[in-house]
């Protein structure tokens, strides 16, 4: 499903059409990856919750620009 969804499904979609010279990757079969870099963990609170409601129509809202933009400002403000 990974190899799917998050590799070939998705380099046809986006990967293809904003770098063609990029030639897709033959792909592991296993889910023994790691993420780069340190998270950094955006905890939303009730101003948080009133400027982005979930009305339901978006699934992604939380994961557009402006709400992680609006908690990086609250949390690290410099």
């Amino acid at each position: 499903m990974y190899t799917k969804y998050l590799g070939k499904t998705i380099y046809k979609m986006a990967i293809k059409k904003s770098l063609p010279q990029f030639k897709q990757p033959a792909y592991s079969a296993s889910n023994n990856y790691m993420r780069a870099g340190s998270p950094v963990v955006l905890i939303p609170d009730a101003a948080y919750d009133a400027k982005f409601k979930d009305d339901g129509k978006d699934n992604f809202l939380h994961h557009h620009f402006a709400p992680y933009y609006f908690l990086i400002q609250k949390y690290y403000p410099q």
